[in-house]
């Protein structure tokens, strides 16, 4: 029987060990930090050395599992610890030295007449001469030396008085100054800003040019991944609207002059409406789901429901005594549940996934059956679900749902007809 995803065997070793990939992206970014001479703790620091977390977990398959569960969600917080560190080194003292800078602005616009009170460059200059210390070239005496976090902030003190505005500025901005924004759009600005900042090499967008935009275009649609594979015309369109909606924002707050991205998405392909697998596809991924006993899919295939609906089942929503799964909206321990467009529903347990939920039943906590499937910083359930389900069946899970959910009788799951 295949073993879970997570869990392993080691020959010669006695029972099952836990087999936590550490992401790639993360790892390479640490490694190059530390290169740098970055400062980290020593748990994320080892990281950059591990390709995965690995640890006995137990001697039996049913307590492996359990342990599994918890090993998963400590090793995606200190994944997450891991990113966080990464932003401070990264940003660090320009970022500290960004905010006391708009403070002495709002501070001046009170106190400005007052004649003891330091203009905001004075102010600026002060906080200079304590936190940057030049050193003059030994080899040329005319030359000062820095090192990299020093003239990073000499950098950005200069952006500062010429009144420019660092781009976690436009999404922080942008996030005050629009309505009721979900946590996934916000991670959406600040991702898609932030690609083209470092293409660009510019932290400033205000100085960005319809040259750049342009040409960053042509950079998305001739980029290619891993695999060789270029994006589509779609998802580059996609992108350039959403650029293009931040510029238009940015117009309109008086933080840009003109939309550089207007019309770049013109022309460019829509998104086409792909084709249901195939049944034996489909089929195939059922048994081994079975096998494996991936009861996250077989919710979704036999409900039709949604990836972050099924990720945030609770233990209570499991309701065998009414044979119905309750999909609702909750916030519980830290974690917001929402579904969208706020739908909730009441799904009869399909005829073949009673018995695997009646049989997990017993090991189910009250509350969130799968903790390590949320992700609070956009406060969603599906990211590692969605982005592992591929590799394991070779279709996507979206092409699991239906909406909305159907109610007793045959019910559309993934295209095909199920009997209930």
């Amino acid at each position: 029987m295949a073993l879970p995803p997570g869990l392993i065997q080691i020959k010669g070793r006695r029972g099952y060990y836990t087999n936590i990939a550490v992401p790639r992206e993360l790892k390479r970014a640490l490694k190059e930090a530390l290169a740098k001479g970055a400062t980290l703790s020593e748990e994320v620091g080892v990281l950059a050395k591990k390709s995965a977390i690995q640890k006995k977990a137990a001697d039996t398959l049913e307590q492996a599992k359990k342990v599994l569960a918890k090993e998963q969600v400590s090793a995606h917080a200190l994944f997450e610890k891991a990113w966080n560190e990464l932003e401070r080194v990264l940003k660090g003292g320009s970022d500290e030295l960004r905010t006391k800078y708009r403070a002495w602005q709002k501070d001046w616009e009170k106190d400005g007449d007052d004649e003891f009170t330091l203009s905001i460059n004075e102010a600026l200059e002060l906080e200079l001469e304590q936190r940057v210390n030049a050193r003059v070239d030994p080899r040329n005496p005319a030359v000062d030396i820095y090192t990299p976090e020093e003239e990073a902030l000499l950098k950005t003190a200069q952006a500062l008085k010429s009144g420019l505005y660092h781009w976690s500025e436009w999404t922080q901005e942008r996030i005050i100054t629009s309505r009721a924004v979900r946590p996934e759009v916000k991670k959406r600005w600040e991702v898609v800003l932030k690609k083209f900042v470092e293409w660009s090499k510019n932290e400033y967008p205000t100085n960005a040019t319809r040259k750049e935009a342009v040409e960053y275009k042509r950079h998305l649609l001739t980029k290619t991944s891993r695999t060789g594979k270029q994006a589509k015309q779609s998802s580059v369109a996609k992108e350039l609207r959403d650029l293009s909606a931040f510029w238009n924002w940015a117009r309109r707050h008086e933080w840009a002059t003109t939309n550089i991205w207007e019309s770049l998405a013109s022309g460019l392909a829509q998104s086409e409406i792909t084709a249901l697998p195939v049944r034996e596809l489909v089929e195939a991924a059922d048994a081994k789901a079975v096998e494996t006993g991936d009861l996250m899919h077989l919710i979704q295939r036999f409900t039709g429901c949604r990836k972050q609906a099924v990720c945030g089942l609770r233990g209570r929503d499991i309701d065998l005594a009414n044979s119905l799964i309750h999909f609702v909206e909750y916030e519980e321990e830290g974690r917001l549940r929402r579904l969208k467009n706020g739908q909730e529903a009441h799904v009869p347990i399909h005829s073949r996934l009673l018995q695997f939920l009646t049989n997990a039943k017993e090991q189910m906590p009250d509350g969130a059956i799968w903790p390590q499937q949320y992700k609070a910083t956009e406060q969603s359930w599906d990211d590692r679900y969605g982005d592992t389900f591929p590799d394991k069946y070779g279709f996507n899970s979206h092409d699991l749902d239906v909406t909305p959910f159907i109610g007793p009788g045959a019910m559309r799951v993934g295209g095909y007809a199920a009997a209930a």
